[in-house]
């Protein structure tokens, strides 16, 4: 076990010296990396106008390629795309007239995310603001629970009643090592309504416009 762990201890310290030698052969003008992790989201302005109805975030994960260009001392772009997961969830009780919904209700939605950010460093330590514009490629609506009294379940998958894209702005934290590897944490405040037809889904009337809130937890690593 001992020397198992010498091992993988020589491989780190090689790995990062050459991401480290790397970085200063090129001046730190450009990279590729990889970025991921965990994700607490929500929808602003989400009104039953229900007093039984509890309104809850989900958690999800997201992750993908990014690139870093020097453009000035201190100062970089950073074009990105990765794939993420946003939603909601409630859980109460429903009357929509016809049927009477006791439960939870959960709606995942995976998004194929493009910002470009703009980060400036104090050394390690950096900021970055950018806007985001987001496609909507998945949409699960899954409800468990109580339907009149009787346990029931339903699963509702649509894509249609979304906006085909959101925007959003991007606001964000970070620390970068030399040798590559970068922690952030960004919120995403969008500025765009999420669906395009209300009541969504039109079983359930009851909905009001919302935009999506997002807070991302990342860990990065240049591979290029």
């Amino acid at each position: 076990m001992k020397k198992f762990t010498f091992i993988i201890m020589i491989i780190v310290f090689a790995y990062s010296d050459s991401l480290a030698q790397v970085f200063r052969e090129r001046n730190r003008t450009s990279y590729i990396g990889l970025r991921g992790g965990y994700s607490i989201a929500g929808w602003s302005g989400l009104v039953y106008n229900i007093p039984e109805i509890n309104y809850k975030n989900i958690s999800g994960f997201h992750g993908g390629l990014f690139v870093s260009v020097k453009i000035a001392d201190n100062f970089t772009v950073e074009p990105a795309v990765y794939y993420s997961q946003r939603g909601w969830s409630i859980d109460g009780k429903i009357d929509d007239g016809t049927n009477l919904l006791e439960g939870s209700m959960v709606n995942k939605i995976s998004y194929i995310d493009a910002p470009i950010m703009f980060r400036i460093y104090l050394k390690g330590l950096n900021f970055g603001v950018g806007p985001q514009v987001a496609l909507p490629i998945r949409s699960e609506l899954d409800f468990t629970g109580k339907i009149n009294g009787q346990a029931g379940s339903s699963h509702y998958e649509n894509t249609v009643d979304l906006q085909d894209f959101e925007v959003a702005l991007a606001l964000a934290i970070g620390y970068e090592f030399n040798f590559g590897l970068s922690f952030h944490a960004t919120y995403d405040l969008g500025l765009t309504n999420t669906a395009k037809l209300y009541p969504y889904p039109t079983e359930f009337p009851y909905w009001t416009e919302s935009k999506s809130r997002t807070v991302k937890f990342s860990i990065g690593f240049m591979i290029y």
